[in-house]
């Protein structure tokens, strides 16, 4: 008979609509206790928390591979276990374990419906689910539109897997949502919490040439914009608040029109994009990792610190200015004038430039850079060691 190839995965388990996926957990963040698979006459108890396990009664052969019948499991080292119901041998796990939870692919002789997980015996629409989600998919070019109601209720974005995310300064009932046609089965937009979540499909393991943009209506009321995996947020509206925090990764961008807050902090890290104009009494701006930050700001005190080839350029006004650089970063902060207190520290390469109206405390080693402007009242403190320098600029 035809074989047939099953695999759950984490990832299925926890995000496919399908009814037996949905027997086995309610979230992501829930681990899953127990398991009950009945195969043909074969019946498999274990537990998932990392590994999945049969019980120990079960026969085993000359290598401690358990023996059930004809049928062979085989455990590997990272807590998946195969079970297959002939003799032949599958030499490789297709590993794409997420979260720390096992996975399990069981090949079999019968069909589906000799498969009961927790009592849930498969039909034919569970299968056709599971065979037909694609695992890899490209755009397609040919792009349509959806519009679904608005989501409300919600104070932070979080957007994934290269998709554009755009608010609009105009209210609306609507969220437009443009997409190659073979993608937009697959665009994810959905309130978890209290976060917006706009991406795909987590179980589209592997996406090219996507062309996804969702427009939102205008939430002047959001606290957190989260970018990852080459997506984008723009923000056309005024975010007004007590806090807001951005935090961009792996060449994901984020753009902000305004924000006036309270708190603000911005991290951008793997090559990531942060960028917009920011008024608040706490800000604190993060990039690491060849990402890009370059805002403009008008606060109380602002906190940079940028690493490992990033750069951070600053415009605007302050009244205490603190920049940190280090591993060939940059802090460009010529353009942020501090009236009260300027402190750089630049090392391993890194270079910082600002501009201090009354105090500066500057200190370079290994090679870092500090460079200052400032007007004839200045007061100084200086520190240079180990190739690093501390020097005026006109």
């Amino acid at each position: 008979m035809k074989k047939i190839l099953f695999v759950i995965m984490a990832v299925i388990f926890c995000a496919a609509n399908y009814s037996v996926a949905a027997t086995l957990a309610e979230g992501k963040e829930k681990k899953i206790d127990n398991i009950d698979i009945t195969i043909g006459d074969w019946k498999i108890n274990g537990k998932v928390n990392g590994k999945i396990y049969i019980s120990d009664d079960c026969e085993r052969d000359n290598k401690g591979r358990i023996k059930l019948g004809d049928s062979d499991a085989v455990t590997y080292s990272n807590g998946a276990i195969i079970v297959y119901m002939d003799e032949e041998k599958i030499e490789q796990l297709a590993a794409d374990l997420e979260k720390n939870i096992g996975q399990l692919a069981v090949e079999l002789e019968d069909t589906f419906s000799d498969i009961e997980i927790n009592g849930k015996r498969l039909n034919s629409n569970d299968w056709e689910n599971l065979q037909n989600r694609p695992n890899r998919i490209t755009g397609s070019g040919n792009i349509i539109t959806k519009r679904i109601p608005a989501i409300t209720g919600y104070d932070a974005i979080k957007a994934s897997r290269a998709v554009t995310v755009t608010m609009t300064e105009s209210e609306g009932d609507q969220i437009t949502i443009k997409a190659d046609d073979n993608i937009m089965p697959y665009v994810v937009v959905r309130k978890e919490g209290n976060s917006l979540v706009i991406g795909i499909d987590d179980n589209i393991k592997s996406i090219n040439r996507i062309d996804v943009n969702v427009t939102l209506p205008k939430n002047p009321k959001l606290n957190e914009l989260k970018a990852s995996s080459a997506a984008s947020i723009n923000i056309n509206t005024t975010i007004e608040g007590r806090s807001l925090s951005l935090d961009a990764a792996s060449a994901a961008s984020i753009n902000i029109a305004k924000a006036d807050v309270d708190f603000f902090d911005a991290d951008a890290s793997s090559a990531a994009n942060i960028s917009g104009a920011v008024k608040s009494n706490d800000c604190y701006v993060d990039a690491s990792s060849a990402a890009n930050i370059n805002l403009t700001i008008l606060a109380v005190q602002c906190k940079s610190n940028a690493s490992s080839a990033a750069n951070i350029k600053l415009s605007g006004e302050v009244a205490t200015f603190e920049g940190e650089a280090s591993s060939a970063a940059k802090i460009e902060a010529k353009g942020v004038t501090a009236r009260t207190n300027a402190i750089a520290d630049a090392s391993s390469g890194a270079k910082v430039t600002v501009n201090a109206e009354k105090r500066l405390d500057a200190k370079a080693s290994s090679g870092g850079v500090v460079m200052y402007v400032h007007n004839n009242d200045l007061m100084k403190s200086t520190k240079q060691s180990s190739g690093g320098r501390v020097k005026e600029i006109f």
